[in-house]
């Protein structure tokens, strides 16, 4: 089970059927990940930063186009 804090921060990644929202909670989801992803940075687990850091930056190009 997840505490408070984290509890809220999944509940961020769930949208509204509205297109900022969505936006704003797939930015959440990426906050979330990040940082449950920094808690297992000491494991054997291989991280894909550019692949990450790419489909970031895919992400926002196409949340900074008007619908």
């Amino acid at each position: 089970m997840f505490a408070p804090k984290e509890s809220m921060e999944l509940k961020e990644t769930v949208a509204t059927h509205d297109r900022n929202s969505c936006v704003e909670s797939v930015r959440a989801s990426i906050a979330f990940y990040r940082k449950l992803r920094a808690l297992h940075s000491d494991s054997q687990i291989t991280f894909r930063n550019e692949a990450e850091r790419a489909a970031v930056e895919y992400f926002e190009k196409v949340a900074a186009r008007q619908s």
